[in-house]
């Protein structure tokens, strides 16, 4: 798994390095205390899916995207 822009100050890019299938993928992004400030299921069509974040105050931010029965945890910034 792939995301970018980092930092992000509009839309986050996130890419898969598997299948082509479409799959709903669930996901969190929770602040540097660990509360949750944002979740929903991105739809990546085609191993690809945008993640709007501007509404997100600047900051730094975890993300967390469950794909086929695994937790995967990046680091973002928001500017």
């Amino acid at each position: 798994m792939t995301i970018f822009p980092n930092p992000v100050s509009d839309r986050l890019i996130i890419r898969l390095q598997g299948s082509m299938e479409t799959i709903q993928a669930p996901y969190m992004i929770l602040d540097p205390a660990g509360r949750l400030v944002k979740q929903g299921d991105l739809n990546l069509k085609f191993k690809y899916a945008e993640l709007p974040v501007s509404e997100l105050p600047t900051g730094t931010y975890i993300i967390r995207i469950l794909e086929a029965d695994q937790w995967h945890q990046y680091r973002i910034v928001k500017q």
